[in-house]
């Protein structure tokens, strides 16, 4: 039930809007400020386009500052979208380029109690919004996560008049509400037309780059862009997730199968009786496929319960938001017809199997002696601790690649290093405050940047002689926006060359850094060859290469080193990083903050270290392995389950020849070791079934990260000596607890 509700908690917002994605080198969706009219003017197939930006600027209420996540979008949004606005005009809650409106959590985190509507907010000390509107808080299931939508008229405010018109500017994502029946494919050869006369014509930069539909309801799994608004998910560990809660579920049908054959001798008796009455063979079927599909419904509807009330407890362990809802009439309907096909698939062939006994072989105790079934739960019982096994060595492979990849040297020092959105009155006076805060021992390095290792999502077109032909805008690399101070702060080092100085006024324009592997992809044997080449930025004049720094990881493992470039540009610089000095972090967090408020009063010091931001890269991996190992445990529980209640049955099939077997002389051990190594080959056999494929499974998962570990055969040999070990544990108590009986018990009617 969790895992249904955990896929289903996967659905998008909405389901009529197609993303216009420009599918270009670096992934960034195309939009200018006239793209509205000019191409619903001439594609009557558009209904409405919708832009899209956010920020996380500071609000300021009363003088307290709080950072929020801020969207910025056209008026149209609020009828091409279900926002469900609470409080306001949505037509004319976003017209005005100075209003806002807030989330009723966030209206509630600024205000309290206090009525909103009206109320001024200040935008990062720059100026002033007002209030127009409540929307209820966004689903946790959209792609579009923000606190407060602004109309997108108001980033005039915030960016330049080029960056907004110019049509090799990518600023917004955007959305295109399109008519009924419109097709969408045909609309992708149109833009064509409108991206050729946007380029007057010039049909080599026309095709340079293509624009791209996606629907809106395919972003968040399938993606056709390097970034999209929000991270997305491989639908691979969908499958995976799905797949592992149908083994447990095949575990449980299992164990009911093989305790229902097992218990056959039980109710062998009855099924004569009946047939001897006069019951149809059909008849018993029904009655016990009955019986399995109730206990099966029952099961359902108290895992339901169980779900909503441990639901807290799991989302702990894959550390997500899982959205759970009952209320849905096609929920329902999806989990009865699961508890009905377990109940169908686990109780048919105990039933069949059940009613195929002949009376006068059943009343002379004779029916279920046969082969068949006892050989079925043999195989059955291979599968369980198949499962188990295959559970345990990917838990274990998982864990060791996530400890691989937090552990592994990255090429720069994420240790003692601690970072914050740079709040504004900050960066009026941001020579001031590093020279404060350096004169301190307790503050190393302090850097202002634009981005950090883990948070390398911006590129820019570069040129240099050499360069093909026919590329104005240049090849796109990853840019790292720094200063002076980022080298040391973030314990790069250099191969060749030199820092950015402030020695040097115009570094700021025309000075560029560069890992190795850009060196090598600009043609340069060795860092050195590259000192002192021509370069620049496609927007800016020629400049030079003045330093080269070593490779290090700027992305995930799951990436090989790319090329990267680091310049300055001070207006796109909103991140300050800070490296503390070996010793009592506590008193150096309380004294940054001391000086944070001291130059920015109110603003809140929300800051973050490097070491655990970059590890966020790895939610994915660090969930996979919590689920792993939860469901992993659970798997192994439920078999034991199984393996107990058929140990019992041997024990108890076996009682008087154990009680020959112990008047004849046989000890304790030989007894246990009589009961227990039946099951231990099996156990054995489902290790071999299962290592093969768990094997070529994990190989397959590693193969997602440039930089893996092997998959381990002391995995394997763990995983196998688990499985022996809780098998033996579980075995042991029926076959201790038979071996101590009393003989005199089991003889004393022979």
């Amino acid at each position: 039930v969790i895992i249904y509700n955990l896929l289903q908690s996967l659905r998008l917002l909405g389901d009529a809007s197609i993303s216009f994605a420009k599918n270009c080198v670096d992934g960034i969706v195309a939009n200018q400020d006239r793209i509205d009219t000019l191409l619903q003017e001439r594609y009557p197939e558009i209904e409405a386009i919708v832009r899209y930006d956010d920020r996380t600027p500071y609000l300021k209420i009363e003088g307290e500052s709080r950072q929020v996540e801020v969207a910025f979008m056209d008026p149209s949004a609020l009828a091409v979208f279900d926002f469900n606005l609470v409080r306001g005009n949505p037509t004319v809650a976003l017209e005005n380029p100075a209003s806002i409106l807030l989330t009723a959590s966030t209206a509630t985190l600024l205000f309290g109690e206090d009525d909103p509507i009206g109320q001024r907010i200040t935008y990062d000390d720059d100026f002033d919004l007002t209030v127009t509107g409540i929307l209820a808080d966004v689903p946790t299931q959209s792609h579009l996560q923000f606190e407060a939508l602004a109309p997108i008229e108001l980033m005039r405010r915030l960016m330049s008049e080029e960056e907004l018109e110019g049509f090799d500017n990518y600023n917004y994502y955007t959305y295109l509400m399109l008519a009924p029946g419109a097709n969408p494919a045909a609309l992708e050869e149109k833009l064509f037309d409108y991206r050729l006369e946007q380029a007057e014509g010039d049909v080599a930069a026309a095709s340079s780059y293509r624009y791209e539909l996606q629907p809106l309801t395919d972003i968040h799994l399938t993606t056709n862009l390097r970034w999209d608004v929000s991270s997305n998910v491989d639908p691979k560990y969908l499958l995976l997730f799905g797949g592992v809660a149908l083994l447990i579920l095949l575990i449980a049908g299992v164990n009911f199968m093989n305790l229902a054959t097992a218990r056959a001798a039980q109710r062998a008796k009855e099924v004569g009786l009946r047939k001897v009455v006069g019951a149809k063979r059909g008849q018993l079927v029904a009655q016990f496929l009955g019986e399995s599909v109730l206990l099966s419904l029952v099961a359902i509807g108290l895992a339901m319960g169980l779900t909503v009330l441990f639901l807290p407890v799991f989302r702990d362990i894959i550390g997500s938001a899982v959205a759970i809802s009952f209320a849905e009439a096609g929920t329902i309907a999806l989990l009865v017809g699961i508890g009905l096909s377990a109940g169908v698939l686990a109780g048919v062939y105990p039933a069949f199997y059940l009613s195929a006994f002949r009376p006068a072989l059943v009343l002379k105790g004779e029916a279920t002696k046969g082969r068949r079934a006892a050989l079925l739960r043999r195989g059955l019982i291979v599968a369980q601790f198949g499962i188990s096994v295959f559970l345990i060595v990917s838990t274990l492979t998982v864990y060791d690649q996530l400890r691989f990849v937090q552990s592994k040297t990255l090429g720069f020092d994420k240790e003692q290093v601690v970072w914050a959105p740079i709040a504004a009155p900050i960066k009026d006076s941001y020579d001031a405050f590093r020279q404060t805060l350096q004169q301190d021992p307790l503050v190393q390095h302090v850097s202002l940047a634009g981005n950090l290792p883990g948070r390398v999502n911006t590129s820019r077109g570069y040129n240099w002689p050499g360069q093909a032909e026919g590329n104005e805008e240049g090849q796109s690399f990853y840019t790292l926006l720094a200063d002076p101070d980022l080298l040391e702060a973030l314990g790069l080092r250099l191969a060749a060359g030199r820092n950015f100085s402030r020695e040097r006024p115009a570094d700021v324009e025309d000075a560029y850094i560069l890992n190795e592997t850009a060196a090598r992809d600009l043609g340069y044997a060795s860092p050195a060859e590259a000192i002192g080449q021509p370069f620049r930025a496609w927007d800016r004049e020629m400049g030079q290469i003045i330093g080269v720094v070593e490779d290090f990881h700027f992305q995930s493992l799951h990436q090989e080193i790319g090329p990267v470039v680091l310049n300055q540009k001070p207006a796109w610089s909103w991140l300050v990083a800070f490296r503390l000095a070996p010793g009592d972090i506590a008193q150096s967090l309380t004294f940054l903050t001391a000086q944070w408020q001291r130059f920015a009063p109110g603003a809140p010091f929300d800051y973050k270290f490097l070491d655990e931001d970059f590890d966020r890269l790895y939610k994915n991996e660090a969930e996979l392995g919590r689920l792993f190992g939860f469901f992993a445990g659970l798997a192994i529980f439920i078999a034991c389950l199984g393996l107990f209640g058929l140990a019992a049955y041997s024990a108890e099939r076996r009682t008087k020849e154990i009680g020959v077997r112990k008047v004849m002389g046989a000890s304790v051990q030989d007894v246990v070791l009589l009961l227990s190594k039946e099951f231990t080959l099996l156990v054995l056999v489902g290790f071999v079934v299962a290592a093969p494929v768990a094997f070529f499974v994990m190989r397959g998962w590693l193969g997602d990260f440039a930089y893996r570990v092997d998959v381990s055969g002391w995995t394997f040999l763990i995983a196998g000596l688990a499985a022996l070990t809780i098998a033996w544990l579980t075995v042991s108590y029926q076959s201790i607890r038979a071996a101590r009986a009393n003989p005199v018990e089991a003889l004393r009617y022979e």
